[in-house]
């Protein structure tokens, strides 16, 4: 009897490890992406979602680990539907050339507290090298990262430019 408990756990524990592990898409309905930028000096909080993509997390050997992420430009939502519609203008995220934006991870490492994701960010056709920390909290990755609008050229730049440079976005990405 003990022989087929431990059996029975063993098949188990290879099963959740097996799942874990294995390669898993994003739910979109439940994936969300919040930013805030300052605008007149004033904080401007928005949403991206319909997030899609891939996603294999292994924690005990984190070189097989990746991320790939694309969010429509199309779903900015800062609540202000005029902004919103000029977001999406050449100016700023030029979204009928560049519909989407984008995220491919070529590391992860184990930090402090969770971990850090490094890959090639691509907005508005320029890819850089980002990092973003995060943690798995039951089975949802979350995470935060800086970015300079301008280094994507996103937005004017210049002494008549209002906009904050730096964007703060933490992410919820939940697998299916």
């Amino acid at each position: 009897m003990k022989f087929m408990k431990t059996t029975i756990s063993l098949i188990a524990l290879i099963a959740f490890f097996g799942v874990v592990n294995a390669q898993q898409t994003i739910d979109s309905a439940k994936s969300t992406v919040n930013f805030t930028i300052n605008n007149f000096g004033v904080g401007v909080d928005g949403t991206l979602s319909e997030l899609t993509g891939k996603v294999k997390f292994d924690a005990a050997n984190l070189a097989n680990s990746m991320f790939e992420v694309k969010i429509p430009v199309k779903t900015i939502n800062t609540e202000t539907p005029k902004r919103d519609a000029h977001l999406q203008e050449e100016e700023f995220f030029d979204a009928a050339k560049h519909p989407f934006i984008e995220f491919i991870s070529t590391s992860v490492v184990k930090a402090d507290q969770g971990f850090i994701l490094e890959g090639k960010m691509i907005i508005k056709g320029v890819t850089r090298t980002e990092k973003i920390t995060f943690k798995l909290e039951n089975g949802v990755y979350v995470g935060n990262l800086k970015i300079d609008r301008q280094n994507y050229k996103v937005g004017g730049s210049g002494m008549l430019d209002t906009i904050g440079d730096d964007v703060t976005i933490s992410i919820r990405c939940v697998v299916k």
